[in-house]
């Protein structure tokens, strides 16, 4: 694998601060509609592809190791380089977008309860106030 040019990395940094943009605008305009389980999801996705085009300025990064971006694996290449605080409200968007994919339970009934409009907590948080800790 060679290292990266600033050529190759242009359209990379480009498209996804768009994809970050307009996971932006899609979770404000479904936060303003009431729609609280789309909303936190598209914060977490505008973070995760505005702190993608944040690594792709790293040229020592092979584009081959970009082609299929996991979690885990950006959140390794964020931690150098994000300042601590910032890497703590990313992880925290993490934990949320996880908690809502996942719906934060561990049984199905649980799942359940949630859908039918139970309460669920990230730590000791309702779901419902962490809206715009996520924003």
């Amino acid at each position: 694998m060679t290292r990266a040019t600033p050529e190759d990395r242009r359209l990379y940094i480009h498209s996804h601060f768009a994809w970050a943009a307009a996971f932006w605008g899609s979770a404000r305009v479904a936060e303003q509609d009431g729609n609280f389980l789309l909303a936190p999801i598209g914060y977490y996705y505008s973070a995760f592809h505005s702190g993608f085009a944040a690594v792709c300025t790293n040229l020592d990064i092979p584009n081959e190791s970009l082609k299929r971006m996991g979690h885990s694996q950006l959140k390794e290449y964020l931690e150098p380089i994000f300042p601590a605080d910032a890497m703590i409200s990313y992880l925290y968007l993490q934990d949320i977008r996880e908690g809502i994919n996942y719906l934060g339970v561990e049984t199905p009934e649980q799942r359940v309860a949630v859908v039918r409009g139970h309460d669920f907590y990230f730590g000791s948080a309702p779901y419902f106030k962490c809206i715009s800790n996520c924003r």
